[in-house]
């Protein structure tokens, strides 16, 4: 940077030296995509800003991104970089938590193994995706695995049965103590795909990150492509963002058809019903935190989404870099 340029930015703020004050487009959705990464405690690369760019007003390049970082006075004068990760002024020190959850993460991608493993075999799953803060690798040492499946129609409960019960006999469940828990929390059917009424408002950022962030890691017959689009009002709020595997998906093969009857459908739901927490029962069906139905299993009674759209919209009126 030339020697006039940083005498005059210690003398007066970056902003100052623009003949224009007003930001561009471009330059609002970066600091909103910042300040998100900030509400999620996530120092980002240039290439991740540009992919979970929030709401850009039309398709915006790698190179753009990276030039608006470097050289916008706007953006420089509310962040700092650190080792090649951006984040705001102030949040440099979150590189070292990242660091840390990334090796928690890894340990975690492991053990998301053993559940691949046991639903291949059941045939009424049509895709599992690591969920939350595993998918993209920010999973703390007493984070749970968290785990996303689609079911086939009319097989949600008994699925769900087949696939917690031997996790819950190794004591591998949230609440036992061991590291890593495996928590089963979200399963929906194939003909309840759209996630759209799940949102507690329109506009709140995590629920379309969360659906834009899923990494499969089994499907059959396309599941997660008949997913995503369902859920093309996601793709407003992160345009560069693909819900595609980074790691193999393990099984490919069209899922084998078992009949059943009816009622061990209905039996499979009364007895999981039955051993719900009390927290659970309380806020069934009350709001989008947990949802109960004969298509849909959501179990998050404590749902920090709106914790996490507060803080969002704060930090971007703080940034003047409001939607």
């Amino acid at each position: 940077m030339p020697l006039p340029f940083l005498l005059l930015r210690r003398l007066c703020p970056l902003r100052l030296l623009r003949l224009d004050f007003m930001p561009s487009a471009l330059e609002k959705s970066i600091l909103r995509t910042l300040a998100w990464f900030s509400v999620l405690e996530y120092p980002a690369t240039t290439f991740e800003v540009w992919k979970w760019l929030h709401a850009p007003p039309s398709y915006v390049t790698l190179l753009q991104v990276g030039e608006c970082l470097r050289s916008s006075p706007f953006v420089i004068e509310k962040t700092e970089w650190t080792h090649g990760f951006v984040t705001l002024n102030g949040a440099s020190d979150l590189l070292t938590r990242r660091h840390a959850r990334f090796l928690s993460s890894m340990k975690k991608w492991h053990r998301l193994s053993w559940v691949c493993c046991l639903a291949r075999h059941i045939p009424w799953v049509k895709g599992v995706a690591a969920a939350n803060t595993l998918s993209y690798f920010s999973a703390g040492e007493k984070s749970d695995i968290d785990i996303f499946v689609i079911v086939r129609r009319g097989a949600v409960w008994l699925t769900r049965l087949l696939l917690v019960t031997p996790f819950a006999l190794l004591r591998l469940r949230p609440g036992t103590g061991k590291e890593h828990p495996f928590c089963f929390s979200f399963f929906t059917s194939d003909t309840s795909l759209g996630l759209a009424n799940l949102r507690f408002v329109p506009s709140e950022p995590y629920l379309p990150f969360w659906i834009r962030s899923l990494v499969p890691v089994l499907e059959r017959e396309a599941v997660f492509s008949s997913f995503h689009e369902a859920n093309q009002w996601a793709a407003r709020s992160f345009p560069n963002a693909f819900g595609k595997a980074i790691r193999p998906v393990l099984d490919r093969r069209a899922g084998w058809s078992l009949w059943f009857p009816g009622w061990m459908e209905g039996l499979a739901r009364w007895f999981q019903q039955k051993r719900f927490p009390s927290a659970v029962r309380s806020l069934q069906n009350i709001d989008t935190r947990v949802v109960v139905n004969e298509s849909m299993i959501k179990l998050h009674e404590t749902d920090a989404r709106a914790d996490f759209a507060r803080r969002f919209f704060v930090l971007c009126q703080k940034l003047e870099a409001t939607p």
